[in-house]
C-alpha cells in the first residue's frame, strides 16, 4: 500500500489533482436511504468545527411523516442527538417531514423558503436551525494527497 501512496503522490505532483466527474458524497439517494438517526450522525460529521466554535444550541426536531422526535444539541463544536423525546429548554422546535429535512441538508432549499411553502414549522428562535444548517461543510470528491489545499486569499 505504501508504494501505491507514493505513486499517487508522484502523479499528483506531475499532473495535478485528477479531475474525476461525478457527484459529491451527499446526493438525494444517499440521504434518503439513511435512517433518521444515521442522518443526524451524518450532519454531525459535516459540522464545520471552526464555524461552530463557541456556539451552543438545543433544537427539538419532530419528523412528522415518521412520527419521530429528536433533540439536537450543539455544544463544544460537536453535534449530538437524543431520540424519542423533546426538551422544554430547547431554543427552537423544528417540525417537518423527512423529505423537507433532506432538502435542507442538501441545500436544495433554505429554512425560510420551506416555512413559507408550508413544508416546515419553526417555534421559538428560527435563527438557531438556520445557523445550524449554515455551519455544515461540503466535501469535495477528490482531495490533494501530497500538497495541502491552498488557502483562499
Amino acid at each position: 500500500p505504501w508504494r501505491d501512496a507514493y505513486l499517487v503522490g508522484a502523479a499528483e505532483l506531475r499532473n495535478g489533482m485528477p479531475k474525476i466527474p461525478g457527484q459529491g458524497t451527499a446526493n438525494a439517494d444517499t440521504i434518503k436511504a439513511l435512517t433518521t438517526p444515521a442522518f443526524f450522525d451524518y450532519l454531525g460529521s459535516r459540522l464545520d468545527a471552526t464555524k461552530a466554535e463557541g456556539k451552543a444550541m438545543t433544537i427539538n426536531v419532530a419528523v412528522t411523516d415518521l412520527r419521530q422526535q429528536f433533540v439536537l444539541i450543539l455544544s463544544n463544536s460537536a453535534l449530538t442527538w437524543v431520540q424519542g423525546r423533546q426538551t422544554a429548554r430547547a431554543d427552537s422546535t423544528l417540525t417537518l417531514a423527512r423529505p423537507a429535512l433532506d432538502a435542507l441538508a442538501l441545500r436544495q432549499t433554505i429554512l425560510p423558503e420551506a416555512v413559507k411553502a408550508g413544508l416546515a414549522k419553526v417555534e421559538g428562535d428560527a435563527a438557531k436551525p438556520e445557523a445550524l444548517f449554515a455551519m455544515l461543510d461540503t466535501f469535495d470528491v477528490m482531495f490533494e494527497v501530497v500538497e495541502p489545499k491552498k488557502a483562499a486569499k
